[in-house]
């Protein structure tokens, strides 16, 4: 088994084949090395065979001739994939509950129309909880859920435009990769 290797020493064949037709088989600036360890082409040339180290992330490239991984996305790109992030992270959080007067309650788009139908009530509601704890609402109460749901609401889109902020002032990759909801 012979490995035919580009000048930067990737893999570019593998060839079981007498020294005749490999030779025929090797472009020009490639060469031919023999006996490769094995069929993995996670591996290089250089001055012997070298394992490709860990891939960092699925956005890095092996680049062969600096015989590194590099993230090959623009900076734009990547302000792009974190405020996406960012914004799955906030729907996340705004829509996974809020705390009212030692309870969680439900903040999905359906909770938060629910929620603001009955706080427009003159009854007192009995109100499930995320936990499915039914508890006896006011209408007083409900204004203050509603407050506490808007206050959550309102949080959530802070922190996002935040974290927006930050992304759009980052010079760098690093510096938006460490932007945190």
């Amino acid at each position: 088994m012979t490995a035919i290797i580009n000048e930067v020493g990737q893999i570019i064949q593998i060839i079981h084949a007498n020294e005749e037709t490999v030779q025929l088989n090797t472009p020009a600036g490639c060469r031919a090395v023999a006996d490769p360890p094995h069929l993995n082409l996670n591996m290089y040339y250089k001055d012997g065979w070298v394992e490709l180290p860990e891939r960092p992330t699925s956005y890095h490239t092996f680049d062969y001739a600096q015989h590194d991984w590099v993230d090959t996305r623009s900076l734009s790109n990547v302000k792009a994939q974190k405020w996406e992030e960012i914004k799955r992270e906030r729907d996340s959080v705004e829509y996974g509950g809020f705390t009212y007067n030692g309870h969680i309650y439900d903040s999905d788009i359906q909770s938060q129309t629910r929620i603001t139908v009955a706080s427009n009530s003159d009854l007192d509601v009995e109100w499930t909880t995320q936990s499915d704890e039914v508890v006896l609402l006011s209408p007083e109460q409900f204004q203050e859920l509603l407050k506490a749901m808007t206050a959550h609401i309102s949080e959530c889109h802070e922190r996002g435009r935040i974290a927006r902020q930050k992304v759009n002032e980052a010079m760098t990759i690093e510096e938006v990769e460490a932007v945190v909801f």
